[in-house]
């Protein structure tokens, strides 16, 4: 089964209700402004972080245009300093490469070590979009069914006001 088809047979299995926007391969928030793609959803994107000593993963979910200041964020929380994670560490992890990082990526997670990061104010949009594990298409959801999918994996979930730089 491909990337796309376990995210909707997981999504399907938990009666979440989500649309499918199929579009050329974006892979930054830029590609999707250049893009002028719209979904009527909050556009979401997706950090892979891990600490200092490359312990510990975080998948951090923040609006598409926030500036995320990650020292604070990992102070704030008792985690450490947090900086990005290689593209190798992406693949051992959740499975995933660049460009296609979302969510959904912890159903790869099979020892669940990856710790999700969700930004508080996205719980208060109606929709959210996240690509199912690959860049040329769009999942969009209710914030309410972004919760459900995370509570039905066995990762740590933190639901935190996430830091902007200045």
């Amino acid at each position: 089964m491909d990337q796309v088809e376990k995210v909707y047979d997981v999504l399907n299995t938990l009666d979440i209700e989500y649309d499918i926007i199929h579009h050329d391969a974006v892979f930054t928030v830029a590609d999707v402004k250049k893009s002028k793609l719209d979904f009527e959803a909050v556009g979401c994107k997706n950090l892979f972080l891990k600490d200092n000593k490359g312990k510990n993963h975080f998948l951090v979910i923040v609006e598409y245009e926030k500036n995320v200041d990650l020292d604070r964020l990992g102070v704030q929380n008792g985690w450490g300093r947090l900086g990005f994670a290689s593209e190798r560490r992406l693949m051992t992890y959740l499975g995933l490469t660049h460009g296609s990082v979302s969510p959904f990526g912890i159903i790869n997670n099979e020892d669940c070590s990856v710790k999700v990061v969700v930004d508080e104010c996205l719980l208060s949009a109606k929709k959210l979009s996240f690509h199912p594990n690959v860049n040329t298409v769009t999942v969009v959801l209710s914030s309410d069914d972004l919760v459900k999918f995370l509570k039905s994996r066995d990762n740590e979930v933190h639901f935190v006001t996430i830091p902007s730089k200045l």
